[in-house]
């Protein structure tokens, strides 16, 4: 039953499409929510029963402490939100998703059986996607209902995104650049933990089509940087001096581009060249992504009470109404650029610390945490559980020489 469990959590943790309150609660009810505390039930009765104490290593503790500061910055900028109770719903939702993946990860991570379950829960999870992929379609073209009621829960097929006439279909996750992330952490998964070549080869076409489906160009980015990874990773371990310079260099890059935001401009102009838009999709995206994080720049840097706290955390959309008007869920489309203009320096300091710590630490999903870092440059995945869930995997992954030197304690 524990290990059903967990292979259903992993298989919805992005369903956003599915409302188990039927759209009578003041959120979204997902799956994920309501999963997630017979999960850790489950896996606190099962060690229980098998005798295996629960491990709190180093590394946990350093995540829990840096992700915590990261809470608590963001807790504080809701103060000064100019809306508050969107801040602090918004706010409460990324505690939940941090707090619940890493209890889940804690529990799990040293379990001998967990990447075989997580891989057989994200295959199981592609069906759904198919199923939901027809189902939008259907609805899209006239063809189908744009809702479905399943006792009290509520599927949504509707509202879907588009480029021209197409739809960007992304299964049961309610936006198509989340639904591509997804798909990116189940591919890893599936690679880990399946065994039968036949079904893990099976499995990855799947989800090279249905990423395909969802016309992201942030999640092709994303899979790309998370290839290329996995080749110099293969070839070779990157020393401490080596991962000191790229994060040097990544930092210097970030404090030329804040103390001189104009130089977006010199990129926007290559991006609307001829050539750039010969292979856009023309739907003038990529220039609002630059323009949008130019912005954001703006906005963070407009004085030095607002480089410290932000705006107020997940209140962009107030700020760029004459960019989306109306839209209660606008922001900046850059996890970097939104969480600097939302919550302050502080805020992406830290979670600059927390992904470039798991590139160093993270073992085998060091290659995936490279893809999260490249999709996060245009767009943005603090409200996504899978995205903390792979960042708890890769903190909390048992050193591999330790554990085959038996000697030290863990980092």
């Amino acid at each position: 039953m524990s290990n059903l469990l967990l292979g259903l959590w992993i298989a919805l943790i992005g369903a956003d499409r599915i409302d188990l309150a039927g759209g009578r609660g003041p959120f979204v009810l997902t799956p994920f929510l309501v999963l997630t505390p017979f999960v850790l039930i489950s896996q606190a009765w099962c060690r229980r029963r098998e005798g295996l104490p629960l491990a709190i290593t180093r590394r946990a503790m350093i995540y829990s402490t840096t992700a915590a500061a990261l809470l608590t910055i963001v807790l504080i900028s809701v103060f000064v939100a100019p809306d508050m109770q969107i801040s602090a719903s918004r706010a409460s939702l990324l505690i939940a998703n941090v707090v619940a993946t890493f209890l889940v990860v804690l529990m799990t991570v040293d379990r001998p059986d967990a990447a075989r379950v997580l891989a057989r829960g994200a295959a199981a999870s592609l069906l759904l996607f198919l199923a939901f992929d027809v189902a939008e379609v259907l609805g899209f073209i006239g063809r189908g209902a744009e809702s479905m009621r399943l006792g009290p829960a509520l599927f949504r097929f509707g509202g879907l995104q588009i480029i021209g006439p197409l739809p960007r279909v992304a299964g049961p996750v309610g936006d198509a650049n989340r639904g591509g992330f997804v798909l990116l952490l189940y591919a890893v998964l599936i690679a880990r933990g399946e065994r039968n070549a036949v079904v893990r080869g099976a499995a990855l076409f799947v989800i090279v089509v249905l990423i395909l489906a969802t016309m992201s160009r942030s999640a092709v980015l994303g899979a790309l940087a998370t290839l290329v990874a996995m080749i110099l990773l293969r070839t070779s371990v990157p020393s401490p001096r080596t991962l000191a310079t790229i994060g040097l260099v990544a930092t210097a890059g970030l404090t030329f581009v804040l103390l001189k935001p104009n130089v977006v401009d010199r990129v926007t102009a290559v991006v609307m060249s001829p050539v750039a838009d010969r292979l856009s999709s023309g739907d003038g995206s990529a220039h609002t992504h630059l323009a949008l994080i130019k912005r954001g720049l703006s906005e963070a840097t407009e004085s030095i009470p607002r480089a410290a706290i932000g705006v107020g955390y997940g209140t962009s959309h107030l700020v760029l109404q004459d960019v989306f008007p109306g839209d209660k869920y606008g922001n900046f489309h850059s996890l970097y650029v939104t969480m600097f203009a939302e919550s302050g320096v502080g805020a992406l300091i830290l979670m600059l610390v927390l992904l470039f710590a798991a590139l160093a630490i993270g073992g085998p999903w060091r290659a995936l945490i490279a893809g999260a870092i490249a999709f996060n440059v245009f767009y943005q995945t603090p409200a996504e559980p899978a995205f903390w869930f792979l960042l708890a995997s890769a903190w909390l992954a048992v050193p591999q020489r330790a554990a085959v030197r038996g000697t030290g304690t863990p980092l």
